[in-house]
């Protein structure tokens, strides 16, 4: 393989996890007084909230579930809700969509998110042997709100490049989003690696690409792997490098390791 110049990393089950993710019941509360507050900021009476929010949510399951069988583009998702408001009797403008779908989006805090303790640690010391390092993740939700979660968790001032599907227009495993980071950063792509916990949407997709695949085993199947799993045997899909942890690329020599 050629040295490599260049990380891209996944955030889920790769950087980051949801050990302590709340109870549905829970999330459903918390969704619902968001929702409350959105509405009431737009002169808006809803009876019953926390229901139209459960209602998204299977929506929004139902369609990403779609996305990642037709290996589809990006999917909008102020426009789900803008029709979900438009069946509960509510006023189907663009604007109050995208406020509610901003009320809807709980953010990683509210999820439980922890950073993986090897996180930090392993983008410093890749960083540190010269390697440029970007982000490339399927997500409902992005712009600066999503930055901002970055920036809080410490994960932003090591990412060069940072391709958000839904930002992006794109969903893995499409091969133009992994080519569009690896172009903000100036590398060619079999100077790239991915590194990811889904066999489709990282490894499958990395290597469409022409980039170099690692895949963190996650504990139980991703899920674009649990919706679509690869085809068994597919040489596509099968890693370059398999790691329990991303602090054991710092022991392989293509990231600089001994």
């Amino acid at each position: 393989m050629n040295p490599l110049r260049a990380v891209l990393f996944d955030l889920g089950d790769t950087l980051w996890h949801f050990p302590r993710r709340p109870s549905g019941e829970e999330l459903r509360r918390l969704g619902g007084e968001r929702l409350a507050r959105c509405f009431a900021e737009h002169g808006l009476a809803v009876e019953d909230p926390a229901a139209l929010w459960a209602d998204v949510r299977d929506r929004l399951r139902a369609l990403t579930r779609r996305a990642i069988l037709d290996d589809a583009l990006s999917l909008d998702y102020v426009e789900m809700v803008r029709a979900a408001l438009a069946t509960a009797g509510l006023p189907g403008d663009r604007a109050l969509a995208e406020a509610a779908w901003g009320a809807w989006n709980l953010g990683g805090a509210a999820y439980g998110r922890e950073l993986l303790a090897e996180a930090l640690p392993t983008l410093e010391q890749l960083t540190a042997r010269g390697l440029f390092l970007g982000c490339v993740t399927n997500r409902a939700y992005g712009g600066p709100r999503f930055r901002a979660e970055l920036e809080e968790c410490g994960l932003s001032r090591y990412f060069a490049t940072l391709q958000v599907s839904c930002d992006a227009g794109l969903r893995k495993p499409q091969p133009a989003i992994f080519l569009r980071a690896a172009a903000d950063l100036g590398v060619a792509p079999e100077q790239t690696a991915v590194v990811g916990d889904s066999l489709r949407a990282d490894v499958w997709g990395a290597h469409r690409a022409g980039m170099w695949a690692v895949w963190r085993q996650p504990s139980s199947p991703a899920e674009e792997d649990r919706v679509w799993p690869v085809a068994e045997g597919d040489p596509s899909a099968r890693p370059d490098l398999v790691v329990g942890s991303v602090a054991d690329l710092l022991t392989h020599p293509a990231f600089g390791g001994a």
